[in-house]
Protein backbone atom coordinates (compact mmCIF):
# COMPACT_ATOMS: atom_id res chain seq x y z
CA UNK A 1 0.00 0.00 0.00
CA UNK A 2 1.39 3.38 -1.03
CA UNK A 3 1.17 6.72 0.71
CA UNK A 4 2.52 10.16 -0.21
CA UNK A 5 6.00 10.11 -1.64
CA UNK A 6 9.06 11.58 0.03
CA UNK A 7 8.47 14.10 2.81
CA UNK A 8 4.86 13.26 3.65
CA UNK A 9 4.96 9.47 3.63
CA UNK A 10 6.19 9.05 7.18
CA UNK A 11 3.80 11.68 8.46
CA UNK A 12 0.74 10.13 6.88
CA UNK A 13 1.52 6.65 8.14
CA UNK A 14 1.63 8.15 11.63
CA UNK A 15 -1.37 10.48 11.36
CA UNK A 16 -3.71 8.38 9.23
CA UNK A 17 -6.06 7.41 12.10
CA UNK A 18 -6.43 11.11 12.99
CA UNK A 19 -6.53 12.58 9.47
CA UNK A 20 -8.58 10.11 7.43
CA UNK A 21 -11.99 11.53 6.60
CA UNK A 22 -15.38 9.92 6.13
CA UNK A 23 -17.48 9.98 3.00
CA UNK A 24 -16.97 12.60 0.29
CA UNK A 25 -20.17 14.30 -0.89
CA UNK A 26 -19.95 16.06 -4.27
CA UNK A 27 -21.96 19.24 -4.81
CA UNK A 28 -22.25 20.24 -8.46
CA UNK A 29 -24.65 22.84 -9.85
CA UNK A 30 -24.48 21.16 -13.28
CA UNK A 31 -25.41 17.75 -11.82
CA UNK A 32 -22.71 16.00 -13.83
CA UNK A 33 -21.69 12.37 -13.31
CA UNK A 34 -20.74 11.67 -9.71
CA UNK A 35 -22.88 14.47 -8.24
CA UNK A 36 -24.62 13.83 -4.92
CA UNK A 37 -26.33 17.21 -4.51
CA UNK A 38 -26.75 20.40 -6.52
CA UNK A 39 -26.59 22.70 -3.48
CA UNK A 40 -24.59 22.85 -0.26
CA UNK A 41 -27.20 22.75 2.51
CA UNK A 42 -28.66 19.33 1.51
CA UNK A 43 -25.11 17.95 1.52
CA UNK A 44 -24.49 19.37 5.00
CA UNK A 45 -27.76 17.85 6.22
CA UNK A 46 -26.79 14.43 4.84
CA UNK A 47 -23.17 14.47 6.02
CA UNK A 48 -22.06 12.58 9.11
CA UNK A 49 -19.46 13.78 11.57
CA UNK A 50 -16.06 13.86 9.83
CA UNK A 51 -17.34 13.89 6.24
CA UNK A 52 -16.05 16.05 3.38
CA UNK A 53 -18.20 18.20 1.08
CA UNK A 54 -16.52 18.95 -2.25
CA UNK A 55 -18.13 21.95 -3.98
CA UNK A 56 -17.37 22.32 -7.68
CA UNK A 57 -17.01 25.79 -9.12
CA UNK A 58 -19.20 26.38 -12.16
CA UNK A 59 -18.97 29.44 -14.37
CA UNK A 60 -22.16 31.49 -14.05
CA UNK A 61 -23.57 29.26 -11.29
CA UNK A 62 -23.93 30.15 -7.61
CA UNK A 63 -24.79 28.03 -4.60
CA UNK A 64 -26.99 28.92 -1.68
CA UNK A 65 -25.54 29.25 1.80
CA UNK A 66 -25.43 26.73 4.62
CA UNK A 67 -25.73 26.35 8.38
CA UNK A 68 -23.20 23.97 9.96
CA UNK A 69 -23.94 23.04 13.56
CA UNK A 70 -22.23 20.82 16.14
CA UNK A 71 -20.16 18.57 13.91
CA UNK A 72 -16.73 18.04 12.36
CA UNK A 73 -16.91 18.83 8.66
CA UNK A 74 -14.74 19.95 5.75
CA UNK A 75 -16.17 22.05 2.93
CA UNK A 76 -13.68 22.53 0.10
CA UNK A 77 -14.07 24.34 -3.19
CA UNK A 78 -12.96 22.68 -6.42
CA UNK A 79 -12.11 24.70 -9.54
CA UNK A 80 -14.41 24.58 -12.57
CA UNK A 81 -13.34 21.85 -15.03
CA UNK A 82 -16.61 21.60 -16.99
CA UNK A 83 -15.31 23.29 -20.16
CA UNK A 84 -12.46 22.44 -22.55
CA UNK A 85 -10.71 25.56 -21.29
CA UNK A 86 -11.46 25.63 -17.56
CA UNK A 87 -12.12 28.98 -15.95
CA UNK A 88 -10.06 28.91 -12.77
CA UNK A 89 -12.62 30.19 -10.27
CA UNK A 90 -13.57 29.03 -6.83
CA UNK A 91 -17.22 28.15 -6.17
CA UNK A 92 -19.47 31.11 -5.35
CA UNK A 93 -21.79 30.54 -2.40
CA UNK A 94 -24.27 32.38 -0.25
CA UNK A 95 -23.66 33.05 3.47
CA UNK A 96 -22.26 30.31 5.70
CA UNK A 97 -23.03 30.06 9.42
CA UNK A 98 -20.96 27.82 11.73
CA UNK A 99 -22.32 27.34 15.24
CA UNK A 100 -22.17 25.35 18.45
CA UNK A 101 -19.03 23.26 17.85
CA UNK A 102 -17.98 21.12 20.80
CA UNK A 103 -14.42 21.32 22.05
CA UNK A 104 -13.39 18.21 20.04
CA UNK A 105 -15.04 19.30 16.79
CA UNK A 106 -13.52 21.16 13.85
CA UNK A 107 -14.89 22.81 10.72
CA UNK A 108 -12.54 23.54 7.82
CA UNK A 109 -13.52 25.84 4.95
CA UNK A 110 -11.26 26.30 1.97
CA UNK A 111 -11.47 27.71 -1.54
CA UNK A 112 -14.85 29.49 -1.56
CA UNK A 113 -16.13 32.90 -2.64
CA UNK A 114 -18.86 33.84 -0.15
CA UNK A 115 -21.21 36.57 -1.27
CA UNK A 116 -24.59 37.79 -0.13
CA UNK A 117 -27.39 35.24 -0.23
CA UNK A 118 -28.43 33.86 -3.58
CA UNK A 119 -30.38 35.47 -5.16
CA UNK A 120 -31.40 38.12 -2.57
CA UNK A 121 -29.39 39.19 0.48
CA UNK A 122 -31.15 39.20 3.88
CA UNK A 123 -30.35 42.50 5.55
CA UNK A 124 -29.04 40.82 8.71
CA UNK A 125 -26.80 38.17 7.15
CA UNK A 126 -22.99 38.33 7.16
CA UNK A 127 -21.01 36.38 4.57
CA UNK A 128 -19.41 34.19 7.25
CA UNK A 129 -20.80 33.91 10.77
CA UNK A 130 -19.18 31.84 13.53
CA UNK A 131 -20.98 31.70 16.87
CA UNK A 132 -21.01 29.77 20.12
CA UNK A 133 -18.19 27.38 19.23
CA UNK A 134 -15.69 25.75 21.58
CA UNK A 135 -13.96 23.74 18.85
CA UNK A 136 -11.62 24.82 16.03
CA UNK A 137 -12.72 26.70 12.94
CA UNK A 138 -10.06 26.85 10.21
CA UNK A 139 -10.72 29.08 7.20
CA UNK A 140 -8.32 29.28 4.24
CA UNK A 141 -8.50 30.91 0.81
CA UNK A 142 -11.95 32.38 1.44
CA UNK A 143 -13.22 35.62 -0.11
CA UNK A 144 -16.09 37.40 1.69
CA UNK A 145 -17.81 40.30 -0.06
CA UNK A 146 -20.96 42.12 1.01
CA UNK A 147 -23.07 43.90 -1.57
CA UNK A 148 -24.67 47.33 -1.31
CA UNK A 149 -26.62 48.49 1.74
CA UNK A 150 -29.50 50.98 1.63
CA UNK A 151 -30.31 51.41 5.35
CA UNK A 152 -30.17 55.11 6.15
CA UNK A 153 -27.52 55.94 8.73
CA UNK A 154 -27.14 52.30 9.82
CA UNK A 155 -24.20 50.02 9.08
CA UNK A 156 -24.99 46.70 7.45
CA UNK A 157 -23.79 43.46 9.08
CA UNK A 158 -20.06 42.85 8.54
CA UNK A 159 -18.57 40.48 6.01
CA UNK A 160 -17.09 38.43 8.90
CA UNK A 161 -19.08 38.10 12.12
CA UNK A 162 -17.60 36.12 15.04
CA UNK A 163 -19.10 35.80 18.53
CA UNK A 164 -18.32 33.65 21.61
CA UNK A 165 -15.93 31.43 19.70
CA UNK A 166 -12.84 29.86 21.27
CA UNK A 167 -10.63 29.54 18.22
CA UNK A 168 -10.96 30.81 14.67
CA UNK A 169 -7.98 30.85 12.32
CA UNK A 170 -8.17 32.72 9.01
CA UNK A 171 -5.45 32.22 6.39
CA UNK A 172 -5.07 33.94 3.01
CA UNK A 173 -8.62 35.26 3.14
CA UNK A 174 -10.38 38.60 2.67
CA UNK A 175 -13.51 40.35 3.88
CA UNK A 176 -15.06 43.50 2.37
CA UNK A 177 -17.83 45.39 4.11
CA UNK A 178 -20.98 46.51 2.32
CA UNK A 179 -20.91 49.54 0.08
CA UNK A 180 -23.27 52.25 1.24
CA UNK A 181 -26.01 53.38 -1.14
CA UNK A 182 -28.86 55.90 -0.81
CA UNK A 183 -27.64 57.35 2.46
CA UNK A 184 -26.14 54.21 4.02
CA UNK A 185 -22.86 53.99 5.91
CA UNK A 186 -20.17 51.64 4.74
CA UNK A 187 -20.31 48.24 6.45
CA UNK A 188 -17.61 46.68 8.64
CA UNK A 189 -15.08 44.29 7.20
CA UNK A 190 -15.20 42.23 10.39
CA UNK A 191 -16.73 42.17 13.88
CA UNK A 192 -15.24 39.94 16.60
CA UNK A 193 -17.07 39.67 19.93
CA UNK A 194 -15.88 37.68 22.98
CA UNK A 195 -13.72 35.39 20.86
CA UNK A 196 -10.15 34.39 20.06
CA UNK A 197 -9.06 34.87 16.44
CA UNK A 198 -5.77 34.59 14.53
CA UNK A 199 -5.43 36.34 11.17
CA UNK A 200 -2.65 35.15 8.85
CA UNK A 201 -2.18 37.25 5.69
CA UNK A 202 -5.78 38.43 5.77
CA UNK A 203 -7.30 41.57 4.23
CA UNK A 204 -10.27 43.18 6.01
CA UNK A 205 -11.69 46.42 4.63
CA UNK A 206 -14.69 48.49 5.55
CA UNK A 207 -17.13 49.42 2.83
CA UNK A 208 -17.27 52.89 1.33
CA UNK A 209 -19.98 55.26 2.53
CA UNK A 210 -22.62 56.49 0.10
CA UNK A 211 -22.08 59.82 -1.66
CA UNK A 212 -24.62 62.64 -1.56
CA UNK A 213 -27.69 61.50 -3.48
CA UNK A 214 -31.01 62.90 -4.63
CA UNK A 215 -33.42 59.94 -4.84
CA UNK A 216 -36.23 62.28 -5.84
CA UNK A 217 -36.31 65.96 -6.82
CA UNK A 218 -35.65 68.26 -3.89
CA UNK A 219 -34.72 65.43 -1.48
CA UNK A 220 -31.01 65.48 -0.67
CA UNK A 221 -29.44 62.65 1.32
CA UNK A 222 -26.11 63.53 2.92
CA UNK A 223 -22.90 61.61 2.29
CA UNK A 224 -22.13 58.87 4.81
CA UNK A 225 -18.87 57.70 6.44
CA UNK A 226 -16.86 54.66 5.49
CA UNK A 227 -17.11 51.47 7.51
CA UNK A 228 -14.59 50.13 10.02
CA UNK A 229 -12.08 47.59 8.82
CA UNK A 230 -12.40 45.55 12.01
CA UNK A 231 -14.12 46.01 15.36
CA UNK A 232 -12.78 43.94 18.26
CA UNK A 233 -15.07 43.77 21.31
CA UNK A 234 -13.92 41.86 24.39
CA UNK A 235 -11.76 39.59 22.23
CA UNK A 236 -8.16 38.57 21.64
CA UNK A 237 -7.05 39.03 18.03
CA UNK A 238 -3.62 38.33 16.57
CA UNK A 239 -2.95 39.83 13.12
CA UNK A 240 0.08 38.41 11.29
CA UNK A 241 1.09 39.80 7.88
CA UNK A 242 -2.41 41.24 7.50
CA UNK A 243 -4.00 44.47 6.28
CA UNK A 244 -6.93 46.10 8.07
CA UNK A 245 -8.34 49.30 6.62
CA UNK A 246 -11.41 51.49 6.91
CA UNK A 247 -13.68 52.30 4.01
CA UNK A 248 -13.66 55.66 2.25
CA UNK A 249 -16.15 58.37 3.10
CA UNK A 250 -18.82 59.33 0.58
CA UNK A 251 -18.26 62.38 -1.58
CA UNK A 252 -20.37 65.52 -1.15
CA UNK A 253 -21.48 68.04 -3.73
CA UNK A 254 -21.46 71.79 -4.21
CA UNK A 255 -24.40 72.82 -6.37
CA UNK A 256 -24.67 75.69 -8.82
CA UNK A 257 -25.93 77.98 -6.05
CA UNK A 258 -22.75 77.22 -4.04
CA UNK A 259 -24.71 75.23 -1.48
CA UNK A 260 -22.41 72.75 0.26
CA UNK A 261 -23.42 69.18 0.99
CA UNK A 262 -20.19 68.04 2.66
CA UNK A 263 -18.19 64.90 2.10
CA UNK A 264 -18.12 62.26 4.84
CA UNK A 265 -15.21 60.93 6.89
CA UNK A 266 -13.31 57.74 6.24
CA UNK A 267 -13.83 54.72 8.48
CA UNK A 268 -11.56 53.63 11.33
CA UNK A 269 -9.04 50.92 10.51
CA UNK A 270 -9.31 48.86 13.71
CA UNK A 271 -11.59 49.67 16.66
CA UNK A 272 -10.56 47.83 19.84
CA UNK A 273 -12.84 48.03 22.88
CA UNK A 274 -13.75 46.02 25.96
CA UNK A 275 -17.10 44.31 26.45
CA UNK A 276 -19.16 44.28 29.65
CA UNK A 277 -17.21 41.25 30.94
CA UNK A 278 -14.03 40.90 28.85
CA UNK A 279 -11.04 43.11 28.00
CA UNK A 280 -9.91 43.40 24.40
CA UNK A 281 -6.50 43.09 22.80
CA UNK A 282 -4.95 43.33 19.36
CA UNK A 283 -1.50 41.88 18.81
CA UNK A 284 0.07 42.84 15.51
CA UNK A 285 3.03 41.34 13.71
CA UNK A 286 4.15 42.78 10.36
CA UNK A 287 0.65 44.09 9.61
CA UNK A 288 -0.85 47.32 8.28
CA UNK A 289 -3.73 49.11 10.01
CA UNK A 290 -5.04 52.20 8.26
CA UNK A 291 -8.09 54.45 8.32
CA UNK A 292 -10.14 55.06 5.21
CA UNK A 293 -9.86 58.23 3.17
CA UNK A 294 -12.32 61.04 3.65
CA UNK A 295 -14.50 62.00 0.73
CA UNK A 296 -12.76 64.53 -1.47
CA UNK A 297 -13.55 68.25 -1.51
CA UNK A 298 -16.51 68.66 -3.90
CA UNK A 299 -16.03 72.38 -4.50
CA UNK A 300 -14.28 75.61 -3.65
CA UNK A 301 -16.37 76.28 -0.53
CA UNK A 302 -17.06 72.67 0.41
CA UNK A 303 -14.31 70.84 2.35
CA UNK A 304 -13.17 67.26 2.11
CA UNK A 305 -14.10 64.70 4.73
CA UNK A 306 -11.48 63.73 7.30
CA UNK A 307 -9.44 60.56 6.94
CA UNK A 308 -10.43 57.86 9.41
CA UNK A 309 -8.30 56.99 12.43
CA UNK A 310 -5.90 54.12 11.90
CA UNK A 311 -6.68 52.75 15.36
CA UNK A 312 -9.32 53.53 17.96
CA UNK A 313 -8.05 51.99 21.15
CA UNK A 314 -10.12 51.00 24.17
CA UNK A 315 -8.02 47.94 24.99
CA UNK A 316 -4.48 46.58 24.74
CA UNK A 317 -2.43 46.96 21.57
CA UNK A 318 0.94 45.27 21.06
CA UNK A 319 3.29 45.45 18.08
CA UNK A 320 5.72 42.53 17.82
CA UNK A 321 9.11 43.29 16.20
CA UNK A 322 9.40 40.56 13.58
CA UNK A 323 8.61 39.81 9.95
CA UNK A 324 5.85 37.42 8.91
CA UNK A 325 7.03 34.73 6.48
CA UNK A 326 4.39 33.06 4.35
CA UNK A 327 3.50 29.51 3.37
CA UNK A 328 0.90 28.29 0.89
CA UNK A 329 -0.28 25.04 -0.65
CA UNK A 330 -2.74 23.95 -3.30
CA UNK A 331 -5.90 22.04 -2.43
CA UNK A 332 -7.63 19.77 -3.16
CA UNK A 333 -4.99 17.43 -4.57
CA UNK A 334 -5.92 14.06 -6.07
CA UNK A 335 -3.90 10.89 -6.35
CA UNK A 336 -1.41 11.32 -9.19
CA UNK A 337 -1.38 15.12 -8.93
CA UNK A 338 1.34 17.37 -7.49
CA UNK A 339 1.15 18.93 -4.06
CA UNK A 340 2.75 22.39 -4.39
CA UNK A 341 4.39 23.90 -1.31
CA UNK A 342 5.47 27.54 -1.60
CA UNK A 343 7.68 29.10 1.08
CA UNK A 344 8.18 32.90 1.17
CA UNK A 345 10.87 34.28 3.49
CA UNK A 346 14.20 36.08 3.53
CA UNK A 347 16.94 34.86 1.22
CA UNK A 348 19.22 32.42 3.01
CA UNK A 349 16.61 31.19 5.48
CA UNK A 350 16.41 27.44 6.00
CA UNK A 351 12.90 26.21 5.15
CA UNK A 352 11.31 23.34 7.03
CA UNK A 353 7.90 21.69 6.75
CA UNK A 354 5.89 20.86 9.83
CA UNK A 355 3.23 18.19 9.21
CA UNK A 356 0.30 17.45 11.47
CA UNK A 357 0.10 20.82 13.21
CA UNK A 358 -3.57 20.96 14.19
CA UNK A 359 -3.25 23.75 16.76
CA UNK A 360 -0.23 25.91 15.98
CA UNK A 361 1.27 28.39 15.67
CA UNK A 362 1.11 29.86 19.14
CA UNK A 363 3.34 32.24 21.04
CA UNK A 364 3.50 34.08 24.31
CA UNK A 365 3.58 37.84 23.63
CA UNK A 366 4.95 38.63 27.08
CA UNK A 367 8.05 36.53 26.49
CA UNK A 368 8.30 37.35 22.79
CA UNK A 369 11.88 37.64 21.56
CA UNK A 370 11.41 37.14 17.84
CA UNK A 371 10.69 33.44 18.12
CA UNK A 372 7.33 31.83 17.48
CA UNK A 373 7.02 28.76 19.69
CA UNK A 374 5.37 25.92 17.82
CA UNK A 375 3.30 23.13 19.32
CA UNK A 376 4.95 19.76 18.80
CA UNK A 377 4.37 18.58 15.23
CA UNK A 378 4.08 15.02 13.95
CA UNK A 379 6.91 15.52 11.46
CA UNK A 380 9.49 18.26 11.04
CA UNK A 381 11.49 17.97 7.79
CA UNK A 382 14.11 20.18 6.08
CA UNK A 383 13.02 21.44 2.63
CA UNK A 384 15.93 23.61 1.48
CA UNK A 385 17.34 27.13 1.52
CA UNK A 386 15.32 30.15 0.38
CA UNK A 387 16.94 31.67 -2.76
CA UNK A 388 17.52 35.35 -3.53
CA UNK A 389 14.00 35.75 -4.93
CA UNK A 390 12.52 34.98 -1.50
CA UNK A 391 10.26 32.30 -3.02
CA UNK A 392 10.99 28.61 -2.63
CA UNK A 393 8.74 25.97 -4.28
CA UNK A 394 8.74 22.23 -3.59
CA UNK A 395 6.47 19.70 -5.29
CA UNK A 396 5.52 16.18 -4.27
CA UNK A 397 3.34 13.71 -6.14
CA UNK A 398 0.42 12.25 -4.24
CA UNK A 399 0.28 8.48 -4.62
CA UNK A 400 -2.43 6.09 -3.45
CA UNK A 401 -4.02 7.20 -0.17
CA UNK A 402 -4.83 3.69 0.94
CA UNK A 403 -7.53 1.09 0.47
CA UNK A 404 -10.96 2.50 1.22
CA UNK A 405 -9.69 6.02 1.96
CA UNK A 406 -11.62 8.61 -0.09
CA UNK A 407 -10.13 11.74 1.46
CA UNK A 408 -7.63 12.95 4.00
CA UNK A 409 -6.94 16.32 5.62
CA UNK A 410 -3.26 17.09 6.22
CA UNK A 411 -2.29 20.16 8.25
CA UNK A 412 0.99 21.76 7.24
CA UNK A 413 3.05 24.73 8.34
CA UNK A 414 6.18 26.40 7.04
CA UNK A 415 9.01 26.90 9.55
CA UNK A 416 12.10 29.02 8.94
CA UNK A 417 15.51 29.23 10.61
CA UNK A 418 17.42 32.45 9.99
CA UNK A 419 21.22 32.32 10.40
CA UNK A 420 22.40 34.84 12.98
CA UNK A 421 25.61 35.65 14.82
CA UNK A 422 24.08 34.21 17.99
CA UNK A 423 22.92 31.02 16.27
CA UNK A 424 19.59 30.44 14.53
CA UNK A 425 16.29 32.25 14.93
CA UNK A 426 13.09 30.25 14.51
CA UNK A 427 10.07 31.84 12.80
CA UNK A 428 6.78 30.15 12.00
CA UNK A 429 4.74 30.94 8.91
CA UNK A 430 1.01 30.40 8.69
CA UNK A 431 -0.56 26.94 8.82
CA UNK A 432 -2.32 25.45 5.80
CA UNK A 433 -4.83 22.61 5.48
CA UNK A 434 -4.65 20.38 2.41
CA UNK A 435 -7.43 18.05 1.32
CA UNK A 436 -6.12 14.94 -0.43
CA UNK A 437 -8.64 13.05 -2.57
CA UNK A 438 -8.97 9.71 -4.26
CA UNK A 439 -8.52 10.03 -8.03
CA UNK A 440 -12.17 9.11 -8.62
CA UNK A 441 -13.40 12.53 -7.46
Amino acid sequence: MKFLTSVLCAALSFTLPLSAQGKVWVVDALNLVGTDFTDIQPAVDAAADGDVILVRGRLGKEYGGAIIAARTLTIAGDLDTSTPFPVQINPVTGPIWIQNLAVDQRVTLRGLVIRDAVPVAPAFQSNLTVTGSMGDVFVEDISMTRGASIFLGQPAPPALNVATTSKLTLVHSSGFGSRGAEGAMGGQGGLIFSSSVILHHVLLRGGDGSPVSEPQPGVIIQAQPGGEGLRIVGSKVIAIGSTISGGDGGRGIEDAAMNCYPSADGGTGAHVTFSAINPASLIELDSTIKGGRGGGAPGINCPAGADGDDLFLGGAYTVLPASAPEFSSNSPVREGEDLDLLFRASAGDFAFLSVGVLNGPEFNPVAFDGLLHIVQPTLFRFMGTVPASGNFLRQFTVNELGHGVEAMNVDLQGIFFTPATTGLRLTAANPSSVLLLDESF
